[in-house]
C-alpha cells in the first residue's frame, strides 16, 4: 500500500484485508476495483465495490462517473484517507487514480501515469485502460456520455461483444445526430431530458433501452430479433416507444 496523493493510497487485495495496516494509515474509505467482492473487509470502513476485469472486454469508462464521485466526496471530509485497490495493485486501480487526477489536476494521462510510476514503480496499467483514458481526456478529462468520442467507444465495444454486427452493413448505422448540421436527417430526443439520441449511446440493461442521460425507459431490444407489424423479421430488433421520444425535423429556411 503506497501513498501517491494526501490522502489516497493505492494498493492490493492482500493490503485491504490488513486491518492493522489499514487503521495505521488512517484509512477511513476503500475503493475496491475487481472481478470479486472482497468480504473480509472490516465493518469500520465506508466502500465500494466495482466490478471489473483487467482485460480487454472491461469497460473502465462507464465505472469511472462512480469511482470518482466516490473518491471526491471521502476526500472533501477532513481525516479521511482511501484505499483504491484491485487484485494486484498495478492495473485496474492505477487506472481509475489517474483518472482522478486527471479530472481534478487536469494533467494529461502521460503526466498522471508518471506521477504513478513515481511513487509505485510496478504500476503496469492495462492497454485498454490506456486506451480508454485517451477517450477520457479527449472528453475534458470527464465522461461526457453525449460527446462524438464516447459514441464511437460505446460503439466500438458494443461490437466486441457482438462480433457479429461487424458483418453488418454500414448504412444499418446511422449518422450521430449531434453532428449531422444542416443535414436533412430527422433526430429523435428523449422527452424527459431532451437527450439527442443514438443507437451506439443509448443505455442498455436486461433488453430494455434506456436514455444514456436520465435513464428514461425508452424501449426494448432483443439481439436475437424480433417481428416488425409488417410481418418480416428484423434482427437485431430495437424498439422505441413513441411516446417516450420527441421526433425533429430539420426545417428548410430559404433567404432572399
Amino acid at each position: 500500500m503506497i501513498c501517491v496523493l494526501p490522502g489516497l493510497y493505492v494498493g492490493s487485495a492482500s493490503d485491504a484485508s490488513d486491518v492493522q495496516s489499514l487503521h495505521g494509515a488512517g484509512i477511513t474509505h476503500v475503493l475496491t476495483v475487481d472481478s470479486t467482492e472482497p468480504k473480509d473487509l472490516h465493518l469500520s470502513f465506508q466502500k465500494t465495490f466495482i466490478h471489473l476485469l483487467d482485460d480487454y472486454s472491461a469497460d473502465l469508462l462507464s465505472c469511472l462517473p462512480e469511482c470518482l464521485q466516490f473518491l471526491k466526496d471521502a476526500l472533501e471530509k477532513p481525516g479521511s484517507c482511501v484505499l483504491v485497490h484491485c487484485h494486484a495493485g498495478v492495473s485496474r486501480s492505477a487506472a481509475v487514480i489517474a483518472a482522478y487526477m486527471m479530472n481534478t489536476t487536469k494533467c494529461t494521462f502521460e503526466e498522471a501515469y508518471q506521477r504513478l510510476q513515481d511513487k509505485k514503480t510496478d504500476i503496469k496499467i492495462h492497454e485498454e485502460f490506456v486506451n480508454q483514458l485517451a477517450v477520457f481526456e479527449e472528453m475534458g478529462c470527464d465522461v461526457d456520455i453525449v460527446s462524438a468520442s464516447y459514441k464511437q467507444y460505446r460503439l466500438q465495444k458494443l461490437t466486441q461483444k457482438y462480433p457479429e454486427l461487424q458483418k453488418m452493413p454500414r448504412d444499418v448505422f446511422a449518422s450521430d445526430p449531434a453532428s449531422l448540421g444542416q443535414s436533412k436527417d430527422i433526430i429523435f430526443r428523449c422527452r424527459k431530458c431532451r437527450c439527442v439520441l443514438w443507437p451506439g449511446a443509448l443505455y442498455r440493461t436486461k433488453n430494455t433501452l434506456l436514455c444514456p442521460k436520465c435513464k428514461a425507459k425508452l424501449g426494448s431490444f432483443n439481439w436475437y430479433g424480433d417481428q416488425c407489424s409488417c410481418g418480416r423479421w428484423v434482427t437485431p430488433a430495437f424498439q422505441v416507444h413513441k411516446n417516450r421520444v420527441d421526433e425533429v425535423k430539420p426545417l428548410s429556411i430559404h433567404r432572399r
